[in-house]
């Protein structure tokens, strides 16, 4: 599909900027004409800055259509799965018979799509015509883009920088904090201290007379949606549950840590071995418009893996060695990403040994390809089961045991329609999709903010609750709220969870998150406002019963209709809506997943 630019851009212009933020556009050594130049940002502070002052602009990562975006959406992803396969489909980097390279896609994630988005916007500005292009930059893939497609740029430093906040999502801040671990905080140093000091005293009581070697053993992977799971399995005494974390509660030592070995110069050497043959077994290919972004990712990806490759090896060899004389019947899950997460499913597979996967919220694109490697699969809902898994024949409609906090009794009787509570639940930069961008969660809140501005100005009265996702940076809100709107009253929360605030909300208003069911099971009123350009499964492709708005004048009509207690929103807090959707909401989800999971830990792969 031929790469073009969005339509609300003009074919033409005299310069084209490419700027990281507006510490930079103050130190901008070329001349700028307003009418005839175009700037183009990561910033919503700068795109905001520019467009207020009746100038051209728009989000760097975010100017070529949704179906040309979606459509390599598919494309990178099927490179993405494929990248470790040789011509015959198995992994390069098998070790001693499991597929190890699968287990990097956290690792990896980011650079796969972050560099093709960014290699699409830069040949989508090829089809302007302009005179010449600069750019004043810190982000290293754009510049390396920029060099390797031989545009004709020139750039400039930023030598004065500015206390101006950036507003958008620093993912690759987020990479190493979160993902990492490079900055990893005193608390997290604690933990990891004291898990070696367990792991050591297990290790000493596994070798004495008194331990039971005919003990049934579970692996789960501890999330959301397996917390409740992990607590009853540590009560139980017929199963010894096995982590990768000590999840730090009550009953500590009724948990068995992983315990992963250190890295061995035989793991260096088969690494070693293994990306010396990678060039002469490498299969698949990823061209764009005739750039190989394949074989560039190739060159990432080698360079971030040859590193790690000696821990999986260490890793695949632990599991071997801890289980070796223990009685694992299942492996509980929540995705087919995360390291140990993906090398023990690997590990279970080789073994025949049977994998349960509940969902981590609602799946709603079909591109991706993800949590389908298990045995068995808990989607929660028929609809989930029928648009991302086909009618998979391994697929059960369970439950999240989350929703059982939100059973019917918890609902709401009246709304609040004459000073309600309005919450908004932030959006967030999605790197899986290459339809969104950087500074989505703060376009989507100026909206947002700008609409309710509006309305108290007009007499219209209510109490503002913003919810920060649990990887947005709070300070980045209040700097933005102390910048744009320094006269709205509003609190602003992120570590608190989220059924501690959507008790209180009247009207909720979010992206397209399994907290609108949440709320919708309290009794609020919801709201999805589609900032995002994303193509999503219903309810939020804008024909379902979920209330819609996909710009801001439609978002201060649907708000005006809840103010007037209009029936447009009853429809989304009926429960069998609700269980179209996400499942069960009878209070029972739990229950349901501890008998299907005991029933997988007597009778192994017979569900």
């Amino acid at each position: 599909m031929q790469i073009d630019i969005l339509s609300s851009l003009k074919k033409e212009y005299n310069n084209i900027f490419i700027v990281q933020n507006r510490s930079f556009w103050k130190d901008l050594p070329y001349e700028y004409n307003i009418q005839k130049d175009l700037v183009l940002s990561f910033d919503f502070g700068l795109v905001n800055e520019i467009q207020s002052n009746g100038g051209a602009a728009a989000y760097f990562d975010h100017i070529v259509p949704q179906a040309i975006m979606q459509y390599y959406n598919f494309e990178t992803y099927k490179f993405f799965e494929n990248w470790h396969y040789d011509a015959d489909g198995k992994d390069i980097f098998e070790y001693r018979g499991v597929d190890t390279a699968s287990a990097a896609r956290i690792e990896l994630w980011n650079e796969m799509t972050y560099y093709p988005r960014i290699l699409i916007s830069l040949i989508a500005l090829k089809r302007l015509s302009f005179r010449n292009i600069y750019y004043g930059l810190t982000d290293n893939s754009v510049i390396k883009l920029i060099n390797m497609l031989s545009i004709p740029a020139r750039s400039w430093d930023c030598k004065n920088r500015s206390n101006l906040p950036e507003y958008y999502f620093p993912i690759f801040r987020w990479m190493n904090e979160k993902v990492y671990l490079i900055n990893a905080n005193l608390k997290q140093r604690i933990k990891l201290f004291i898990s070696g000091f367990y792991d050591m005293a297990y290790f000493i009581w596994e070798m004495t007379p008194f331990f039971d070697r005919k003990q049934k053993y579970v692996f789960l992977w501890q999330y959301y949606p397996t917390a409740s799971i992990l607590e009853l399995l540590k009560e139980d005494s017929r199963v010894k549950v096995v982590t990768t974390n000590y999840s730090w509660t009550r009953r500590l030592t009724k948990q068995r840590n992983l315990p992963i070995g250190p890295i061995k110069n035989k793991h260096k050497a088969a690494a070693n071995e293994m990306l010396a043959l990678f060039n002469k077994r490498k299969h698949a290919k990823y061209i764009i418009e005739g750039f190989d972004i394949g074989e560039f990712l190739y060159g990432i990806t080698l360079e971030k893996i040859s590193g790690s490759l000696p821990y999986y090896f260490a890793i695949v060899d632990s599991i071997f060695a801890f289980f070796k004389n223990k009685d694992l019947r299942l492996l509980v899950t929540i995705s087919d990403i995360g390291i140990i997460n993906k090398l023990m499913m690997n590990y279970c597979k080789i073994m025949d040994i049977p994998t349960y996967l509940i969902i981590n919220g609602l799946l709603t694109t079909a591109y991706l390809n993800e949590a389908k490697a298990a045995t068995f699969i808990n989607a929660y809902s028929e609809s989930i089961k029928r648009d991302h898994y086909r009618g998979m024949g391994n697929v059960f409609c369970i439950g999240d045991p989350r929703m059982d906090y939100y059973k019917k009794e918890l609902s709401k009787q009246n709304l609040n329609l004459t000073e309600p509570t309005i919450i908004i639940g932030a959006s967030g930069f999605n790197n899986c999709d290459l339809n969104s961008y950087v500074a989505v969660e703060f376009d989507f809140f100026n909206d947002i903010m700008h609409v309710l501005s509006q309305l108290k100005s007009e007499g219209y009265k209510m109490n503002i609750v913003l919810k920060v996702r649990a990887n947005g940076y709070i300070s980045q809100y209040r700097d933005f709220m102390k910048e744009y709107y320094p006269n709205l009253n509003i609190e602003i929360y992120d570590t608190i969870p989220i059924k501690q605030i959507l008790g209180r909300a009247d009207l909720y208003i979010s992206i397209y998150s399994q907290t609108l069911f949440e709320a919708s099971c309290l009794g609020s009123s919801v709201l999805y406002y589609r900032k995002d350009t994303e193509v999503n499964f219903p309810p939020f492709d804008n024909k379902s019963e979920l209330v819609t708005a996909s710009d801001i004048n439609e978002l201060k009509n649907k708000i005006l209709l809840f103010y007037e207690n209009d029936p447009i929103y009853n429809l989304f807090r009926d429960r069998e809506i609700m269980k179209k959707y996400v499942g069960p909401t009878d209070g029972k989800n739990l229950e349901r997943n501890m008998n299907f999971i005991y029933s997988l830990v007597e009778d192994g792969n017979k569900a």
